[in-house]
């Protein structure tokens, strides 16, 4: 019996060891989901809506009921749009924990604890919401600024009171009263005033979740009294970064190039502490208030036996330092660039030279100069002055540097890195953007960059003037002496240094060598400007219209052989309705999509994979993290487009070689339907109808015919470069009839498989 017990310890030990080496912080990798997919993400929301609307009770009135099956509609599509959004992960490191402190926080209720599922959200907004399904999310961004185990429980009893008290379906049934006309108790008020009602139902929602998550769960267990009011400062100061560390100006100087006083606040903005804010417009009730009434209940509670921990504390540690890697990332791929640099500097502290946030800095820098350069960097970077604290610092430097003092900074940072991971092929992609920026954008030549030290400039300039006759100098000598003396006397020429240590690197010289010959510097009046440049300017504008016209007639053939879809959309929309959206009917429609994707490709002869949530085993755990990712990859790279930035390499490259090797191809695509029967002016055929017979007769038949639009889009990526190398965008005044579905899929598979000829 005791070798049994010996070997169960020993199996536990390795698995725990395991486990932790899931993920090494050393080097980080993204969170992914793991073990079997949950029943809650596999189940059609069709099918969960059935059987929803089937516990309806039966003598409920008719509005009523109406009204409940409307909320069950809305909140399963809605729910179920997260789940499959690959932001949701399970059965991981950070999502089991949380997991351990709902066990421990439920332990004397065992049936409320298998209706609860908890899942962890990768986003950096610092939240949890419950829902009426007994789903419970928790933002990653809420768990990397907690200071212990007990405020995260005590946030979990709050939403789980949300869902025991039924508030969600409550507010909704509330909010159909306010907003509807046959009301009598609220006919007659203003939009404003509505909005009041609703506001103040749902504060009173929350102060009884706050009250009675108290009551009924955290003050039976054992977490700890003063980590009640700690949760407030949590929500109080959410908007903060990690910790609040002043941001060294040392820390992007090198021995060399070293930053002007004024590239710097004196004084940074303090950080506001008022928590008795107005709140007659909120959903929440102000802090102030919060905080006074759980005091209320625990000021006579006794703190003996009570701790921060259950679980042992290097568990949560080790949870929440998972949390914000994540989040970095996170806000990497929301383009909050800022924010990820001075959070990865906060980090660096605990863990030096760590490759994953010296990477999130990098790639940081990176997106700031290209976005500097080409595009408005006001959509990436927030004006310094709206910042609170020691971020500000951050904020207040990279919105002072120029476009060529950050590109400089940037692949100075990216060069280095490069040179500790030097067969890294992202990262000399990111070098080889950064030298592009500096010469073809920047019109900046090797010359520009100092090979000596400022000092030693400095003395050299000194000893040419003593041994220098400057009388025997002429005018143009003195002004070019005098300016170099100037340009080394003054700090904003710090970019010139920027170098200094690099220019001793061959590989450095010769790579920006190369790219220098690119700078166009030459004008038709120039020699180099001649009949063979001429020529072959011709030559190429030439293959150019040809290709342009053959794209017109044949349209483009890429000669691609197979791609990568992920999850396929279909939406259809009736602007008659309340409802826009029509739900069942566009779920059905992606199943049916689904087939045709797979008969079309097969008729145009393309490989192609879906990765698809509807079809999902629940053993394809590896699709799962795999479409997770991609959605990811899509959605860094369609906030670039929004922003009409094209050529910069996402971030989530780095981490996409597993899955072209898997699927055998660097192509992936993002392709739909949305269908749209449009809402028709009556109002002017009836008015002319009154004054013309003959009018109605036109109208009647006008009015009875639906009108309908189809759209259909196929955005085709390469996944290595981010390059959009097919898009397609088709509109039609029809129906979302089948023959013409079928036309567009195989027309759209045929380009991209077909080669030119």
């Amino acid at each position: 019996m005791k070798i049994k017990i010996k070997y169960f310890l020993f199996l536990m030990l390795t698995a725990r060891i395991l486990f932790a080496q899931n993920n090494n912080l050393s080097d980080f990798v993204p969170l992914k989901s793991s073990g079997n997919i949950p029943d809650d993400f596999r189940t059609l929301s069709t099918i969960k809506v059935e059987k929803e609307k089937e516990q309806i009770d039966k003598t409920d009135k008719h509005k009523t009921r109406k009204q409940k099956e409307r909320f069950i509609l809305l909140s399963n599509f809605t729910i179920d749009e997260i789940l499959l959004s690959g932001k949701v992960l399970f059965n991981e490191e950070v999502s089991n924990y949380v997991n351990k402190v709902a066990d421990n926080l439920l332990k004397d209720n065992p049936q409320l604890r298998k209706e609860l599922h908890f899942y962890v959200t990768k986003t950096q907004y610092v939240n949890a919401f419950s829902t009426d399904k007994g789903i419970i999310f928790v933002n990653l961004g809420l768990i990397a600024q907690l200071e212990n185990e007990a405020e995260l429980a005590y946030i979990l009893a709050h939403e789980i009171i949300h869902y025991v008290k039924k508030h969600n379906i409550e507010i909704f049934l509330e909010n159909q009263e306010i907003y509807s006309n046959d009301n009598k108790k609220y006919k007659g008020l203003s939009i404003d005033d509505k909005y009041l009602a609703s506001s103040y139902r749902s504060r009173e929602n929350e102060s009884e979740a706050d009250i009675e998550g108290l009551k009924s769960f955290y003050l039976h267990s054992k977490y700890s009294i003063s980590a009640v009011d700690k949760s407030f400062d949590v929500m109080q100061y959410s908007y903060l970064p990690f910790d609040e560390l002043p941001f060294e100006k040392s820390f992007f100087e090198t021995e060399y190039m070293k930053f002007p006083e004024k590239y710097f606040l004196k004084e940074v903005e303090p950080i506001k502490t008022g928590d008795n804010y107005d709140d007659s417009k909120s959903t929440h009730p102000n802090i102030r208030k919060r905080r006074e009434a759980t005091k209320l209940l625990t000021a006579n509670e006794s703190t003996e036996g009570k701790s921060d921990f259950i679980l042992p504390k290097e568990d949560f540690l080790r949870i929440r330092n998972l949390a914000r890697f994540e989040v970095l990332r996170q806000f990497i791929i929301s383009k909050d660039y800022a924010n990820a640099i001075y959070n990865s500097y906060i980090l660096l502290k605990e863990f030096p030279e760590n490759k994953y946030l010296e990477s999130i800095i990098g790639y940081g820098l990176y997106a700031l100069a290209i976005y500097k350069v080409n595009y408005s960097v006001g959509s990436v970077l927030e004006g310094y002055k709206k910042i609170e604290g020691e971020s500000q610092q951050i904020f207040y430097f990279l919105n002072t540097l120029n476009k060529k003092e950050i590109s400089s900074i940037a692949l100075h940072y990216n060069w280095k890195l490069l040179q500790k991971n030097p067969n890294d092929k992202y990262q000399e992609k990111i070098c080889d953007d950064l030298f592009n920026l500096l010469t073809k954008n920047c019109k900046m030549y090797l010359s520009d960059f100092s090979t000596s030290t400022k000092e030693e400039v400095k003395q050299k300039n000194e000893n040419n003037d003593k041994n220098t006759d400057t009388t025997k100098l002429s005018k143009y000598e003195k002004i070019k002496r005098k300016t170099k003396n100037e340009e080394v006397k003054n700090d904003d020429n710090f970019i010139s240094f920027a170098f200094v240590d690099l220019l001793k690197d061959k590989n450095f010289v010769d790579k920006f060598n190369e790219k220098q010959k690119g700078i166009d510097t030459k004008s038709k009046g120039d020699e180099d400007y001649n009949e063979e440049s001429i020529a072959k300017n011709k030559e190429q504008r030439k293959a150019e219209k040809k290709q342009r016209r053959h794209e017109k007639n044949c349209g483009k053939s890429l000669g691609i052989d197979k791609i990568l879809i992920v999850e396929p959309s279909y939406e259809k929309q009736d602007e008659r309705k309340k409802d826009q959206i029509r739900y069942i009917d566009s779920e059905l429609n992606q199943i049916d999509l689904n087939d045709r994707i797979k008969k079309n490709a097969e008729i145009a002869e393309l490989g192609l994979n879906i990765l698809d949530s509807k079809s999902f085993l629940e053993s394809d755990i590896d699709k799962y993290n795999n479409m997770s990712q991609l959605k990811e990859w899509f959605s860094e790279q369609l906030k670039n487009t929004k922003n009409e930035v094209n050529g910069i390499i996402p971030f989530e490259t780095k981490y996409i070689n597993n899955i072209t090797s898997k699927y055998q191809t660097k192509y992936a695509c993002l392709i739909g339907f949305e269908k749209i029967r449009m809402k028709k002016d009556k109002v002017g055929w009836a008015v002319a109808g009154l004054f013309c017979f003959y009018t109605t007769l036109f109208s009647i038949p006008y009015l009875l015919k639906p009108e309908n639009k189809t759209f259909f889009f196929n955005l085709l990526y390469n996944l290595e470069t981010g390059e959009n190398v097919f898009v397609e965008f088709s509109a039609f005044k029809s129906n979302d009839f089948n023959d013409l579905k079928n036309s567009l899929l195989y027309d759209t598979f045929h380009q991209i498989k077909n080669s030119k000829k």
